[in-house]
């Protein structure tokens, strides 16, 4: 017979561990800390003596025999007990993109575990671009693994081996590493956030993320226009598109924010707006671009610079939300108006992005911040832009040398020790 210890604990006769209640019930558990392990466990009874009897039957080995087979016996129990309790809690989610989708889509109600997912909380829902590249991604997985026979199984039955298989098949047909990451934060993420109804291990924990070097070295950025091509596209270019060539050449502004531009932020000879990320006023000094626009405006009164395309891009007044509408047309129109090549070695080179790159690299050429027209927060994100030719790159390197401080800094380094200290007890005086 047990006896009853503070705080309502039980010694078990047998002479190891402890048994106590627990809960509003009061079901007994039994504890055992020793031979470098810990067991904790419900003996399933609110009654002491046949907990005392459940507990000498499940851990009774642990009095007698070697203790290494003791440890090794008390881990197989062990690990036997977590898995029926596991199984106990384990929602069944059949491996079918709806059926995973409804469960997830009913996780997005509490707070988000990823950064991708941040703005999934109670109060701001993910957007509907982000909703579909998760469902994307999840639809890309379960294509490849139903294509291995992986039909009538459930969620919880993705192996980690498995997980590694689809991403190294992805590596080896040729994804892009940023692609790579991009699958593998959304498939985290869904059986991350169904994890407590599937109750096993998240499989693509197990999967190496690309690190940011790889990333960037696995994608080639836009190549800037050449002059030449600068001049076809702005001979060639009509309606909003020759409108928009001026504004991303001069401001570097993405297609999207060019043709989301609203009339009411046209202020003078600038552009005052707000940056994508930061939220953050931005003002734009853009002669050309506003004069351009004026013009394009003329005395039509209107909440968009480019009313059609903006609806069309952000889905109002009726129009089907078309986030590519504008890509499409203005690629369109380089490679069937202009003739020009865009593509190489499978990726685009050359698009309404390379304006940016266009903007940045004559901005840094004249001695302007290209960090702060494109509104980049890295130093080292805006350097990727800044694509000089070797004319261009001399040019640059003229004008720093020809500057009023590059000049002093070099004078200083020809003056000896102590023209140096007279030159700085000269400067204290000042």
């Amino acid at each position: 017979m047990a006896s009853k210890g503070n705080g309502g604990t039980y010694q078990p006769s047998i002479g190891i561990g402890a048994i106590y209640p627990r809960g509003k019930r009061g079901t007994h558990y039994f504890e055992f800390q020793g031979l470098g392990q810990r067991i904790k466990q419900s003996l399933g009874t609110t009654n002491p003596e046949e907990a005392e009897k459940e507990a000498r039957k499940r851990f009774g080995y642990l009095l007698a025999g070697d203790r290494v087979e003791q440890l090794q016996e008390a881990k197989a129990r062990l690990a036997v007990a977590q898995d029926e309790e596991q199984n106990a809690r384990r929602t069944v989610i059949s491996l079918d993109v709806e059926g995973i989708w409804k469960h997830y889509q009913r996780q997005l109600s509490l707070v988000s575990v990823s950064r991708r997912h941040a703005d999934g909380t109670r109060t701001t829902p993910l957007s509907p671009r982000t909703l579909r590249q998760t469902k994307s991604s999840l639809t890309k997985f379960l294509a490849w693994y139903h294509d291995g026979n992986g039909t009538g199984k459930a969620m919880h039955n993705v192996s980690r081996s498995e997980a590694q298989d689809y991403f190294a098949d992805l590596l080896a047909a040729g994804a892009k590493l940023s692609s790579y990451n991009r699958y593998l934060a959304d498939l985290r993420v869904i059986w991350k956030r169904l994890a407590d109804k599937i109750a096993s291990a998240n499989p693509f924990d197990s999967v190496p993320q690309r690190k940011k070097g790889e990333v960037d070295e696995d994608t080639q950025h836009k190549e800037p226009f050449t002059p030449q091509e600068l001049a076809t596209i702005h001979e060639k270019a009509t309606g909003w598109i020759a409108v928009a060539v001026v504004v991303g050449q001069e401001t570097g502004l993405r297609l999207g924010d060019v043709v989301t531009l609203q009339v009411s932020e046209i202020d003078g000879d600038h552009l005052v707006r707000e940056t994508r990320k930061s939220k953050k006023e931005q003002v734009l000094y853009a002669p050309a671009s506003c004069a351009a626009i004026r013009e394009w405006i003329g005395t039509d009164g209107r909440e968009f610079v480019f009313p059609e395309m903006a609806k069309r891009y952000m889905g109002l007044a009726g129009f089907k939300r078309n986030g590519t509408a504008p890509v499409k047309e203005f690629m369109t129109f380089l490679r069937e108006t202009c003739e020009m090549e865009t593509r190489q070695g499978g990726q685009t080179v050359k698009g309404f992005h390379s304006l940016r790159v266009t903007a940045a690299t004559q901005t840094a050429l004249h001695g302007g911040n290209a960090q702060d027209l494109l509104g980049h927060t890295d130093k080292r994100v805006t350097d990727g832009y800044v694509q000089p030719t070797l004319e261009e790159a001399k040019a640059m390197a003229t004008r720093a040398s020809q500057s009023p401080l590059e000049q002093i800094k070099a004078g200083i380094l020809t003056l000896d020790e102590g023209e140096r200290k007279d030159l700085g007890k000269w400067l204290q005086t000042l």
